[in-house]
């Protein structure tokens, strides 16, 4: 098996460290979407909440 010079191993943890970076950035994009996803969810759930009251006051 060859052996992997110091720079291949840099260049090779530098890549990594790249790929990591991108996984943990669209991590949290998901959960940044979710979190607005659940947010708009709710206020939708509140103004069909304030509508249907709004029709049985009338």
């Amino acid at each position: 098996m060859p052996q992997i010079k110091p720079a291949q191993a840099a260049q090779s943890q530098g890549r990594q460290d790249v790929e990591l970076a991108d996984q943990y950035r669209q991590i949290g994009s998901a959960a940044i979407l979710g979190a607005l996803a659940a947010r708009m969810k709710q206020e939708q759930a509140e103004s069909d909440n304030g509508q249907k009251r709004s029709r049985q006051a009338a």
